[in-house]
């Protein structure tokens, strides 16, 4: 056991490593747990050592996933969500079913004609050798003055043999073709479904999980969420205290009953790094409800955290948005970049929103942007002013190129390693790339354009328009997180 283990993540919205150890609180409650533990079932359990308001200890258990075919139990904390059965799944799963028969079915086939194409390769090398040593043979005869006549029709006849053996051949093995095909698309049909059911279960994942936080499952797993996150003892024991109002102190994770490959019982585990660890910054973080920036009957400002769409994406798994979060009635004014936090508007009508628009399209609406580049500029302050269009070879990415969209970006650097952006136009990245190719400083955390280190810092700081009604100025300003 490694008594300095410490689970730990980075805080989504500050960058800020936070950290909870394997104390010796936990581990002498995991093993008091462990004595009264009776399972014929290997699993990993996991115990939390918290304060409650009052100042007391209290101690939370789990399991992982379900245990003896249960998911909740008297005296353990609750999984984070429960699945809701939908028309999807109720389509879906009897299709899987009886794809999961056929792929069976078509298995046992594939194993007689797995026999039968062994013995026709058999057959085949034997020919293969027979001709070799008469081709030797007939090679040796002329070579001793021999009637080539016969030896030629000798050669005709088995290179017929060859032919007609190979027609044969593939004559018999066209089921098995066949029912590699069929395989290959029943496969290719199951993953599909099995992909759009996975996605509508990770969109009740995110909406139980992280409904009121700024984060979400898009942003934490962007290359897509593992099956069963969510299920392990840590996640499921921070959600717990969090939902209690319980400050962790220690959490410990061990494997009980039977030995599984490298478990072993009252051994004491780490957190997977596919599932578990991308959730302990945000679980470790807390509760961040988004901030209220401006609000009145026109239109709202809030302070959109990283790892939040600000309206919703097109796929299925990434319909969590800032949008969606505020409820219906909003209508989108501008965007951020999902990475990005900061300033962000929307209006409560279709005339302001028109109004709001028009002074970003006329570049009446003044942003600023604050970030942490990976090193210093050159120069102190400039005009970066270089065109911008899609990077055919990186889908989603942009760069620099002279048959691009103009694009104009002021900057200039300020005390503590921070650098001031004010882009003059509003191109997707735009900060973004003209900092990682024309200034030659990526901004830190940039894992399209520099290098993946924490949560991208950058943060649109300000946003400075006029009232879409009464036409005052409005300074809108959210504090730098990182």
């Amino acid at each position: 056991m490694d008594a300095e283990y410490v689970y730990q993540g980075e805080c989504p919205v500050t960058a800020r490593l936070l950290r909870l150890p394997r104390s010796d609180q936990a581990v002498e409650a995991a093993r008091a747990l462990m004595a009264s533990l009776e399972t014929d079932e290997g699993k990993m359990f996991g115990v939390l050592v918290a304060r409650d308001s009052q100042g007391q200890e209290v101690v939370l258990q789990a399991f992982s996933g379900a245990w003896n075919g249960h998911r909740r139990l008297p005296g353990w904390v609750d999984p984070i969500f429960e699945p809701v059965e939908t028309a999807l799944e109720r389509a879906t799963l009897p299709r899987l079913e009886s794809i999961r028969h056929d792929l069976a079915r078509l298995d046992h086939e594939k194993i007689e004609l797995e026999q039968l194409r062994a013995s026709l390769d058999q057959q085949q090398a034997a020919m293969a050798a027979c001709h070799r040593e008469a081709r030797q043979r007939r090679a040796e005869a002329r070579q001793a003055g021999a009637d080539s006549a016969g030896l030629d029709h000798e050669s005709r006849l088995q290179s017929l043999e060859r032919r007609q053996f190979k027609r044969e051949r593939k004559a018999r093995l066209a089921p098995l073709e066949e029912l590699l095909s069929h395989q290959q698309r029943l496969r290719r049909e199951r993953r599909q479904l099995s992909r759009r059911l996975q996605s509508e279960l990770h969109q009740q994942f995110d909406r139980a999980l992280f409904a009121d936080l700024p984060w979400s499952l898009a942003s934490l797993f962007p290359r897509g969420t593992p099956t069963g996150t969510g299920e392990c003892c840590a996640p499921k024991l921070l959600y717990a205290a969090a939902l209690q109002g319980l400050e962790p102190l220690g959490l410990a994770e061990f494997w009980w009953g039977p030995a599984s490959g490298q478990r072993e019982p009252g051994q004491f585990y780490a957190a997977c790094r596919s599932r578990c660890q991308p959730l302990l910054g945000p679980l470790l973080a807390g509760a961040r409800p988004l901030e209220i920036l401006y609000d009145d009957a026109h239109l709202i400002a809030v302070d959109k955290p990283p790892g939040v769409l600000t309206v919703p994406g097109q796929a299925g798994w990434n319909q969590d948005s800032v949008l969606t979060r505020l409820g219906p009635g909003l209508l989108p004014v501008h965007r951020l970049d999902l990475e990005t936090s900061g300033v962000v508007v929307f209006a409560r009508s279709r005339q302001a929103q028109v109004e709001l628009r028009r002074q970003f399209q006329e570049r009446r609406a003044r942003k600023t942007y604050l970030a942490e580049l990976a090193r210093r500029p050159a120069q102190a302050e400039g005009l970066l002013d270089h065109p911008i269009a899609k990077d055919p070879a990186r889908p989603g990415c942009y760069r620099l190129h002279p048959a691009g969209q103009p694009s104009q970006t002021l900057y200039r650097s300020l005390a503590h390693g921070r650098v001031e952006f004010s882009p003059l136009t509003g191109r997707s990245h735009q900060i973004r790339v003209h900092a990682a190719f024309e200034l030659g400083c990526p901004i830190r955390g940039d894992r399209l354009y520099g290098s993946p280190d924490g949560r991208l810092r950058l943060h649109a700081a300000r946003l400075e328009v006029a009232h879409p009604t009464s036409a005052q100025p409005l300074c809108l300003e959210a504090p730098v997180p990182f």
